[in-house]
């Protein structure tokens, strides 16, 4: 038999083998160690090689050493930092008599919340209390139309690329522009009191939501889309098992900018012309250069915006990144997320209704 012969006899019995069969034999296929041997991709097996090592490391005298763990764990880092800032801060009060210390500062917080805001004092009634709210009812009202106008536009401007190319210069305007110049213009128009903070807020936040949520719409599996479509899926369906969970990571992040940026807009605003906030506050001090005060409210602003992000943010990213990985295998937020996960985004039994 020729070499040709056998050629041809090999591709004959290749042919005879069933595909289907083949891909169940692949599909069912178990090594002797269980899933956790299971081929997959070159990282893959590196990834679980490189943890496995790293369970079964020899602690070293570093790891056993409680005050180390301490220092070095998620916890511990964020308060060492603050120690070390706060550190710096008392050494630098030190050195200038013009820099405010920490104490001075607190003592000037003490001395705002015992100053009464109108009438009577009271735990409400003093000018630290009502300042801080003043400021937070601002930012509320402007991040809650930041909130209703860019999550629709930034979804609709990746759903159509005609309202893309509507919206598109706008939001690049929005971007470029700085807060200041909004925040003069919104002060000449609006004058004191809540417009201009609202409306500084709006159109200075707004673009940076539209974008997030736009990048966000473009981790919908297009493939999913199809499906939904084809099957007649109905449109919560969609947004509660396809669109949400695709979105959540960077809708998130979009939120959490907002914020940070719509709160330094209401400072800003209140500085440059208000009649209360914590800004006006700080700007009041620093004109008859109290540096204790000016220092203290730039301590509230900065203690405000932390607890928002770490408390309330923070707990919020967590919640939803649970949720999306409870629905069909989106931890990862990708298409490759999804096959790690062996799911689905939208459920086989949605897509028979």
């Amino acid at each position: 038999m020729t070499d040709v012969d056998k050629a041809v006899d090999a591709n004959d019995g290749l042919d005879a083998v069933d595909p289907v069969d083949t891909a169940k034999n692949l599909e069912d296929w178990k090594w002797e160690g269980g899933d956790a041997q299971r081929p997959g991709t070159m990282a893959d097996r590196m990834a679980d090689s490189m943890a496995a090592e790293t369970r079964h490391a020899a602690p070293t005298a570093k790891d056993g050493n409680p005050i180390w763990r301490a220092i070095t764990s998620d916890r511990g880092a964020r308060w060492t930092s603050w120690l070390v800032i706060l550190i710096v801060w008392q050494i630098a009060g030190q050195a200038s008599e013009k820099f405010p210390t920490p104490l001075g500062t607190v003592e000037h917080l003490v001395k705002e919340f015992q100053a009464p805001y109108h009438g009577p004092w009271s735990v409400w009634n003093n000018q630290l209390v009502q300042n801080i709210v003043i400021s937070l009812w601002r930012a509320l009202a402007g991040l809650t139309f930041v909130i209703l106008i860019g999550v629709p536009v930034g979804w609709a401007m990746g759903r159509w690329w005609r309202v893309q190319a509507y919206f598109t210069d706008g939001v690049t305007i929005g971007l470029a522009l700085p807060a200041y110049i909004w925040a003069m213009l919104a002060i000449m128009v609006f004058g004191f009191g809540m417009k201009a903070p609202i409306f500084t807020v709006v159109v200075s936040a707004t673009p940076g939501l539209i974008v997030h949520v736009l990048q966000g719409t473009f981790a919908i599996p297009r493939e999913l889309q199809d499906m939904t479509h084809v099957y007649g899926v109905p449109f919560q369906r969609q947004v509660r098992n396809l669109t949400l969970p695709s979105m959540a990571g960077q809708l998130v992040a979009g939120v959490r900018l907002a914020v940070l940026a719509g709160w330094g807009c209401v400072v800003l605003v209140e500085w440059f012309g208000s009649n209360g906030g914590v800004g006006y506050q700080a700007r009041d001090w620093y004109l008859t250069a109290n540096f204790n005060g000016l220092m203290a409210w730039a301590l509230v602003m900065i203690v405000i915006i932390v607890f928002i992000d770490r408390v309330i943010i923070s707990r919020i990213d967590r919640r939803v990144h649970r949720w999306r990985g409870a629905v069909g295998g989106f931890g990862g937020g990708s298409r490759a997320g999804q096959q790690r996960g062996g799911g689905d985004a939208v459920p086989a039994d949605s897509t028979r209704d």
